[in-house]
Order: C-alpha cells, then sequence, then structure tokens
C-alpha cells in the first residue's frame, strides 16, 4: 500500500471516548475510567481511504495548552466500505528509541505482511512511554481505540491485540485488563504477568489467546509462556502456544510465517456465535 503522510487533529471527549467502544460491557476498569476523566480533549477522528497513513492526535489540555500527541500508523483495507462493518486489529510495538512513527518498519516487516489476508484495519500507536503498561499508555491506547471506533464502522467482535516483545507483554497486560474490549490477544515473544501478581484461575481469562514464541529466545524467555500457557489450559482457559526452534528476539521479521499462519485461528475466533 502506497504511504501518506497526514497530521491529525483529535478532540474525543471522554464520555464519547467509552461510548464508541460498542459493547456497554466494555469500560475500562475503574482505574482507567478514574484517569481517562483527565485525557486531553479531542476532535473527530477523519475518516480516510484505503491506504497507509502516518497519523497524529494533536490533543489539547481543558485550558487551552497543547498536550502530547499520540502518534500512529494507520492502514486501511482496500475493501473498507462505510455500510460494511470491518475487523480491527492494534498491534503494539517492541521497545527502543521511540521515534515518530516507531513501529513502521514492525508494519512492513511483519504485521502487514503476515495479517493483510484479514483486511482489517490495522493501527499501530507509539506508546508515550516504553512500558505499556502504565496508565498513561493505557489510557491513550483506550482513547485511541475509541476514536477509531467512532470514525469507522468496526466490528466490535473481531478487535484482536497483538504486540512484539515489549508490546508483547503490552497486549498479555491490556488484554487481560479490557476483555470485554478484544476479542483475542495474540503476543509475541511477550512476558506473561508474573505468577506473584495473580494465577491465570485468579485473572479469570475469558478471551482467547494465541502466543508465539522462539525457543532460544534471548530476552524473554519462552519457560514463562509455556508455563502460563499450561496454567491456562489447566484451568479450562482457550490458549495456544507455537514456538519457533530458531528465531533470534531482534529479528522480529522471523515470526512472519509464524503470524500468517495464525490467520486460521483468528478467523475461526471471528466467526464463533456471539
Amino acid at each position: 500500500m502506497k504511504r501518506i503522510v497526514l497530521p491529525l487533529v483529535l478532540l474525543l471527549t471522554c464520555s464519547a471516548l467509552f461510548s464508541a467502544y460498542g459493547h456497554a460491557n466494555a469500560l475500562p476498569s475503574p482505574q482507567v475510567s478514574s484517569s481517562a476523566q483527565k485525557l486531553p480533549l479531542a476532535q473527530p477522528l477523519i475518516r480516510r481511504s484505503p491506504g497507509v497513513y502516518d497519523e497524529q492526535l494533536l490533543r489539547q489540555h481543558a485550558d487551552g495548552s497543547s498536550a502530547e500527541p499520540l502518534r500512529f500508523v494507520l492502514s486501511v483495507p482496500e475493501n473498507d466500505l462505510a455500510n460494511a462493518a470491518t475487523p480491527l486489529v492494534v498491534a503494539l510495538h517492541y521497545s527502543g528509541n521511540i521515534t515518530p512513527f516507531f513501529a513502521e518498519d514492525m508494519f512492513y516487516d511483519l504485521i502487514d505482511p503476515a495479517l493483510a489476508d484479514l483486511n482489517a484495519l490495522i493501527v499501530l500507536p507509539d506508546a508515550l512511554s516504553n512500558d505499556w503498561t502504565t496508565p498513561a499508555n493505557e489510557a491513550a491506547l483506550l482513547q485511541l481505540i475509541a476514536s477509531i471506533q467512532a470514525a469507522y464502522q468496526i466490528d466490535t467482535n473481531k478487535i484482536l491485540l497483538t504486540g512484539y516483545s515489549l508490546g508483547g507483554t503490552g497486549a498479555w497486560f491490556l488484554g487481560q485488563r479490557h476483555q470485554a474490549l478484544f476479542s483475542a490477544i495474540l503476543p509475541i515473544s511477550g512476558m506473561p504477568p508474573a505468577p506473584e501478581q495473580a494465577t491465570p484461575a485468579q485473572q479469570k481469562w475469558q478471551i482467547p489467546i494465541y502466543a508465539i514464541h522462539s525457543l532460544t529466545d534471548q530476552v524473554s524467555s519462552v519457560t514463562a509462556t509455556r508455563d502460563y500457557i499450561m496454567q491456562l489450559q489447566a484451568s479450562g482457559s482457550d490458549a495456544t502456544l507455537v514456538t519457533l526452534e530458531q528465531a533470534d528476539h531482534y529479528d522480529f521479521a522471523a515470526f512472519t510465517d509464524a503470524l500468517y499462519q495464525a490467520i486460521p485461528w483468528i478467523e475461526s475466533i471471528w466467526k464463533q456465535p456471539e
């Protein structure tokens, strides 16, 4: 797809932020709801024609001062129609020096080659800091998803959360906290919640999980992911682990085929009755 760079001003009220989810039970946890009341205001997102865009949500505080913008890569599929519901894929990037549109490489080298056949709208936000589990990043991501749902006709039963490395850890964390929003999570090379935080049974997972991890990962050990998936399966959760024999943690493109092979699983989840 041709990339189009366009600045974007988004001012979304807090009430619209949560009503845009599409489910009455998709509200964030109380902690996020409280912090979301302090989010900068924004204006509705402009609907784009098919293509790939570098976007900015230029936000403004109530006193008129500028707030930190939310940058993101947005891919609108060729089949996007105003009268048809479109799936949504939210992909969280890895750690690093977060320059503007930091997730571009991940989109072009991993997410788009692997998941283009889903014909989904894809968004890859820049984190506000190198930790997707912070309240600020959590609230910003929810605000972005709500703005997209307000601008596009998103199928609320077909929202996938994925991520690589740091983003995989974020997918575990945010997916568990917002199970009414996401239909499934697909963490890649991320770390699941630590045992001391809560067991899988205590976390009450209700959405399907498909994890991909390298057996030779030198940063995020596969052991933690394997153990957690086994506990999920033992507690009755729908959890799958796919391992790669040889894949370097710093070569995210090496996971493209494994992610592509997950498409039948994703589509089977999306076809399940509500």
